[in-house]
C-alpha cells in the first residue's frame, strides 16, 4: 500500500489541549506521512516501532493518546481494533490513562456526539 492510499485510508487529526505552538503550523505532507507512520506503528503492536515513530514526529505519548485519530478512531481504539494490545498497554501507561478500554470507549462516544451536533438539521 503506497503513501497516497494510506493517506486516503487514514484520517488524521491531531488536536492539542491548550494553545500549542505546533498547532499553529501548517500541516505539511511530511507531517501527514509521519502521523501515518505513528498509526502504522500503533497497529503493528511493536513498542520499538511506536517509539521510533514518536521520536520522528516529536509528539508525546500523551498527545497521541488524547488527540491522534487513525482511520476515524482515537489512537487507543484504533490499536484495540487491530489487536495491538501491547501498544495499548504501553501507550496508556506512558500517557497515564488509568483504564484504556474505558477511555477508548468514552473518547469514541464523545467524538460521535460531537459529530451529531455538527450535522445540520
Amino acid at each position: 500500500m503506497n503513501t497516497g492510499s494510506i493517506l486516503k485510508v487514514c484520517t488524521l487529526v491531531l488536536l492539542f489541549q491548550s494553545s500549542s505552538a505546533f498547532a499553529d503550523k501548517i500541516m505539511t505532507e511530511d507531517t501527514k506521512e509521519r502521523l501515518v507512520s505513528v498509526c502504522k506503528a500503533l497497529k503493528s503492536d511493536s513498542q520499538v516501532k511506536l517509539n521510533r515513530a514518536l521520536k520522528r514526529t516529536r509528539i508525546s505519548h500523551h498527545d497521541v493518546a488524547n488527540g491522534l485519530v487513525c482511520n476515524g478512531m482515537n489512537s487507543l481504539a484504533y490499536a484495540l481494533q487491530n489487536k495491538a494490545f501491547h501498544n495499548v498497554s504501553y501507550l496508556a501507561d506512558k500517557a497515564e490513562v488509568p483504564d484504556p478500554l474505558q477511555y477508548a470507549a468514552k473518547k469514541e462516544k464523545s467524538e460521535d456526539e460531537a459529530e451529531e451536533k455538527a450535522k445540520p438539521n
